[in-house]
């Protein structure tokens, strides 16, 4: 049983890897086309069946992709906008060291 859960584990974690390597390649094929966009057969055949998810998961992150239709059960996507990139965190100023607890100063044990 215990196989089975950490088998299972690491199923999900290999697919969130797997979803996240899709992204990376659709985003790269994006990238390279520019103007001339990606169709869904294309898609298919680099290996990325479910690019419609993987798609969807870009515009969540921030990523303006269009889509377009060419013909009968073909579209085109094109990446237009990209989401601006995050500042990197500000270190934090260092706490101040507390030797005593305000809230009970004036309580004796």
């Amino acid at each position: 049983m215990d196989s089975r859960r950490s088998s299972s584990a690491l199923s999900v974690a290999q697919e969130k890897q797997s979803q996240s390597c899709q992204r990376d390649r659709i985003l790269a094929l994006l990238r390279e086309r520019g103007s001339a966009g990606v169709t869904n057969l294309e898609l298919y055949g680099a290996f990325l069946p479910r690019h419609g998810a993987r798609i969807y998961e870009l515009r969540r992150m921030g990523f303006n992709i269009e889509r377009c239709r060419d013909s009968a059960g073909v579209f085109r996507f094109f990446l237009r906008a990209e989401p601006p990139s995050t500042p990197a965190p500000r270190s934090k100023a260092p706490l101040p060291k507390l030797t005593t607890l305000p809230l009970f100063a004036g309580v004796r044990g």
